[in-house]
């Protein structure tokens, strides 16, 4: 199964606005500027050039900002990560730490429509049967592909426009958590030519199952391609995920990843599905992807 895209090349310049000023932070400095009336939230390290990494993740909102600038007050730790010394780019990227790139949403009701797996979920309506209804979107409409597009095909060119990158696949990671964690996956097998890297935690496989396994993992490229890491944990709502992360390994073996090489898939027992569990552990997805 391969996703067919839609290509919308329109420079991204001509939809950005600068909304807001910098401010120092993990010892490099903070930005903030609009996208097609989304925030995008950028750290940026203090020394970076044409080949830095880039990495783009989802649900901007609590990604890279202090606790106390947060909805729920949890972060994912990054700056934390990055000022303790725990986020290490060795050799292979040159000794470069990456720009991070937090995505908002225009409209946080929307957030099932733009992560879920648009090729998938919509040929097969009954995955929405593992939502509890009050929580089902509002809005039937699947946003997916839009919504990849956008990163692939016009956010990150501008981020290269703005800061002077050489753009590179295996220098391009997509992130995201749970629902976001299958929206990551799916990004990198819509756009593996901008996206060679999925880090994925928390996934929220119970949205579908074996057979949103099957067809999102059987949608990505030939082994070689692009590099995947899925994660979870095992209590809260991630209670619910081991058995269908052993079958994602399954699968990903059975397709030809090489596991810890062209996939990698890590259980953190005690640990369960908020900001503050991946805050925990977020530098060894990012490591993997930098040194590995």
């Amino acid at each position: 199964m391969h996703f067919k895209k839609t290509r919308n090349t329109q420079a991204a310049s001509q939809a950005v606005n600068t909304v807001g000023s910098t401010r120092e932070l993990a010892g490099g400095r903070l930005e903030k500027f609009e996208l097609e009336g989304r925030r995008i939230d950028v750290w940026l390290p203090a020394q970076h050039d044409a080949l830095t990494p880039l990495l783009v993740a989802h649900d901007g909102g609590n990604f890279l900002l202090d606790v106390s600038e947060t909805w729920n007050n949890q972060n994912w730790g990054i700056p934390e990560a990055i000022a303790s010394g725990r986020i290490v780019a060795g050799e292979k990227v040159g000794g470069r730490l990456p720009i991070f790139v937090g995505v908002y949403r225009v409209d946080d009701s929307l957030r099932l429509n733009e992560l879920a797996p648009e090729d998938v979920m919509k040929p097969n309506p009954e995955m929405l049967n593992a939502i509890d209804p009050i929580l089902r979107p509002t809005s039937p409409e699947y946003r997916g592909n839009d919504y990849q597009d956008m990163l692939a095909l016009r956010l990150v060119p501008e981020l290269a426009r703005r800061y002077g990158l050489e753009l590179a696949a295996e220098r391009t990671a997509l992130m995201g958590a749970s629902l976001g964690g299958l929206g990551t996956i799916y990004g990198v097998a819509r756009h593996p030519e901008v996206f060679g890297v999925g880090l994925a935690l928390s996934t929220h496989w119970p949205l579908g199952g074996q057979k949103m396994i099957d067809l999102l993992c059987g949608s990505l490229p030939a082994p070689g391609k692009v590099r995947i890491y899925s994660d979870c944990g095992d209590i809260e709502l991630d209670s619910a995920y081991p058995e269908w992360h052993f079958a994602f390994v399954e699968k990903m073996q059975k397709l030809g990843y090489l596991r810890d090489k062209t996939f990698r898939a890590e259980m953190w027992p005690g640990t369960g599905h908020k900001e503050s569990w991946w805050a925990m552990r977020v530098e060894h997805p990012i490591n993997w992807w930098l040194n590995g």
